[in-house]
């Protein structure tokens, strides 16, 4: 199975299996911005937002069937964040699928990698995703 993970502001499925997206940060790697006059650090009690994010994966040389993928967003530290619905994908014959997981918004407690993880067709899948913040707060409490 072959897989590809994208990472944009937002991502649209159009005709013919092609994906719209704006925003895309190529290295899967995405700078929080901190506004001035923030004096404290993110935590899991107090997270910062971005606003909108939106992963994306397409998955091929799927078998046809039915699948109930669950994905879960991992913190640096290993915990999970935001439940996210369950998926139930429908395939009438083998190829191609696009899953989109749009975050409005998500939730950002730490700096770090995170992993996107789900199990489809057998197969435990993970993708990471590089989130630090800008300006360094490493000065801040």
């Amino acid at each position: 199975m072959k897989t590809w993970f994208y990472v944009a502001d937002d991502v649209q499925l159009l005709d013919g299996g092609k994906m719209l997206m704006v925003g895309v940060y190529p290295d899967h790697a995405l700078n929080v911005n901190f506004p001035k006059g923030i004096t404290e650090r993110p935590s899991i009690e107090r997270p910062t937002t971005v606003h909108s994010l939106t992963l994306a994966v397409s998955i091929g040389a799927l078998p046809a069937g039915k699948w109930h993928v669950e994905p879960i967003i991992r913190l640096p530290n290993g915990q999970s964040i935001q439940s996210i619905t369950p998926l139930d994908i429908e395939a009438s014959e083998a190829g191609s699928i696009n899953l989109l997981l749009k975050f409005t918004p998500l939730l950002v407690p730490m700096e770090g990698i995170y992993k996107l993880e789900f199990e489809i067709n057998g197969e435990k899948l993970s993708f990471p995703l590089t989130i630090q913040f800008l300006p360094k707060i490493e000065a801040l409490g």
